[in-house]
């Protein structure tokens, strides 16, 4: 189990909303200057176009456990709605697909990439994840791109990946303050971490709300620490 060292204030929490801060603060991107941060922020796509009528039907039925028709409508629109190939690769991956097709991670990697191209921040996450179980170091980059975008997961396995030296040298300071941005964000694995961390450091109290959170937010793990 995962129990870093305590080399950060346990009670410190950080709730500024602002993602680029951050970033900024903790050289998220290793070699990225600011030019080509501000360059790729330039580029995130504004996605209240992509929540068309007919994808807010999709994301409705495919919410409902239709996937007959939610995967009829992603489909259709998935060349040009980056929201609509992410659904797609969420289906593929998944396995919420009509009778007619096949659980793949082929095809859930291709609507992933097209919907991580366009700045859609929960691909990354997916994206990452299919990466890491490929073994390919690209994955802690994509986490980067990711967590740039303001995705909480990404934080985490930022997070897992300095803890557990993923594509990148350990460093646990690093590690508990990515955990530490996620858990402020509600994540609940990053929570069930800090719970951890803290723990490890003797500060129960702290530890213990911060476990009581991961449980809030559905963490089955968090429980057994309490």
């Amino acid at each position: 189990e995962l129990l870093l060292p305590a080399l950060m204030s346990c009670h410190v929490f950080i709730r500024s909303k602002d993602y680029k801060w951050r970033i900024e603060k903790l050289m998220l991107s290793p070699g990225k200057t600011e030019e080509e941060f501000i360059s790729f922020q330039k580029k995130i796509p504004n996605f209240k176009e992509y929540h068309t009528a007919e994808i807010k039907e999709a994301i409705n039925k495919f919410n409902k456990h239709n996937y007959v028709r939610s995967f009829k409508l992603f489909r259709q629109n998935s060349e040009k709605n980056p929201v609509a190939a992410y659904y797609l690769g969420r289906m593929y991956k998944e396995g919420k697909l009509p009778d007619d097709q096949w659980q793949s991670s082929v095809k859930a990697k291709e609507y992933f990439l097209i919907a991580a191209k366009n700045g859609v921040a929960e691909s990354f996450y997916e994206l990452g994840k299919i990466y890491q179980e490929e073994n390919n170091r690209d994955a802690l980059k994509v986490y980067q791109y990711g967590a740039e975008l303001g995705n909480k997961k990404c934080f985490t396995q930022i997070g897992i990946c300095y803890a557990e030296g993923i594509g990148i040298a350990k460093n646990e300071f690093l590690a508990s303050q990515y955990f530490l941005l996620a858990a402020t964000e509600n994540d609940a694995d990053s929570q069930l971490a800090m719970g951890k961390i803290c723990e490890a450091a003797g500060n129960w109290q702290q530890a213990k709300r911060w476990y009581e959170k991961a449980m809030a937010n559905g963490n089955a793990d968090a429980e057994r620490f309490l």
